[in-house]
């Protein structure tokens, strides 16, 4: 069966009884892709048993390059792609889903942005999130100032879900201040998922771009639910299940904001300022290591042997076993920085409850209320500006970016 059905037409057609509405979006040969009202797309076989009830042609057909034409005045985006699930698309002949051969590509299949603001489409890298790390951060943190640079309002980052919450602070600490909106976005569901996520996400993502916000946050769905997306400040935040759509929440602390429908709802935040300065020193020989029952000497040695800062996830108000004691002792003395957090969810360290932790106090360790991915990132970031020790801990419990939300640190 031959057709022809512009690209970004206004579609209905039937097929077994079934009526789909939509628009026409780029398909592969024999199949033809429409994208439903609810945002979802669907791919249906080009046979005889299609019939093709009305096309409407849109003036809009040439896919998006580097720039779209402005024609929404001042309000301009940058979108950058690094991967994950949200880059990618099923390809219907197969059923396979594949990664998107550019942002562009993307944007395709999500044209309502168009009707958002002006788009500058990049994609930087292309890797699966967990191989992102202090190098990409490093070069994301380059790129989102030179958008600035050029007249961006604002800046979205699609990202793959699992390590958002490393990337989200490590820009934040590497982001001094900001003139724009530094949004984190990505899908918990691929593309070939009636559920999928990332075309509501990107969506309102791009809405939240144009905002006075002033920060980096991570952007995705509040609930199961298609009604909002939750707005979650870079250093509160945690991924809390492994597949769930409102997967993302803030701990210890409110969200910024809500994205709905009708509107961007933001609480007290950090308004943008007239430039973006960046500072990208960080010592990434930084690592967490977890407390556990039987944790002893030798593991503990051989981990401090390989990085320059250690983060011990204690358990409970920041403990850990006596077996360890002499390794922190020992690390501490050779110069390298011990800092101790909770794995606990919520709550407070507190290291002046018990004896051990008085103990880990009087050895030097540096007892934050931070999340542990956190703890590890701001320390690299601070080694990377100084390596004494009393200099460290001070820094440690500097606040530079909302990184200690509703905890404090207490140490003694």
């Amino acid at each position: 069966m031959s057709i022809e059905i512009p690209e970004g037409s206004e579609v209905k057609v039937e097929k077994n009884s079934a009526l789909y509405e939509g628009r026409a979006m780029p398909s592969p040969e024999g199949v033809l892709i429409i994208k439903l009202g609810n945002g979802y797309n669907v791919g249906l076989k080009l046979d005889p048993n299609l019939k093709i009830l009305e096309i409407k042609e849109r003036a809009r057909k040439k896919p998006i390059k580097r720039l779209v034409v402005e024609k929404m005045g001042g309000k301009t985006i940058a979108i950058l792609g690094t991967g994950g699930t949200i880059a990618s698309y099923v390809d219907y002949t197969t059923g396979a889903v594949h990664p998107t051969r550019s942002t562009g590509e993307l944007l395709n299949y999500i044209p309502e942005i168009r009707d958002v603001a002006n788009v500058r489409a990049k994609i930087l890298f292309s890797v699966l999130s967990e191989d992102l790390g202090p190098k990409h951060w490093k070069i994301l943190a380059k790129e989102v100032k030179k958008e600035f640079e050029e007249g961006c309002r604002g800046v979205v980052i699609s990202h793959g879900t699992d390590t958002m919450s490393f990337t989200a602070a490590g820009l934040a600490f590497m982001l001094r201040e900001l003139s724009g909106p530094v949004i984190l976005t990505g899908a918990q569901r691929s593309a070939d998922r009636p559920s999928s996520d990332g075309f509501l996400n990107l969506l309102y993502s791009t809405r939240a771009a144009l905002t006075d916000l002033g920060e980096v946050v991570v952007a995705m769905h509040d609930t199961l639910s298609d009604d909002r997306i939750t707005l979650h400040r870079a250093c509160r935040v945690r991924k809390m299940h492994t597949s769930a759509r409102g997967a993302f929440k803030s701990i210890d602390a409110d969200p910024i904001g809500y994205v709905n429908s009708d509107r961007v709802y933001l609480r007290e935040h950090d308004k943008k300022g007239d430039n973006t300065i960046i500072d990208t020193r960080m010592d990434e020989k930084v690592g967490i290591l977890y407390s556990y029952p039987g944790l002893d000497y030798d593991v503990f040695e051989a981990f401090s042997e390989r990085h320059n800062g250690i983060v011990i996830a204690g358990t409970g108000l920041g403990h850990c076993p006596d077996a360890i004691l002499p390794g922190i002792k020992m690390a501490i003395d050779k110069g390298k920085a011990v800092v101790m957090t909770s794995q606990c969810i919520h709550g407070k360290v507190n290291l002046a409850v018990y004896s051990r932790g008085r103990e880990l106090l009087k050895a030097g360790i540096i007892a934050c209320d931070l999340l542990p991915e956190v703890a590890m990132i701001k320390l690299g970031w601070v080694l990377g500006h100084t390596k004494d020790q009393e200099k460290i801990g001070e820094m440690m419990r500097k606040e530079y970016t909302h990184e200690f939300g509703g905890r404090r640190f207490i140490d003694g």
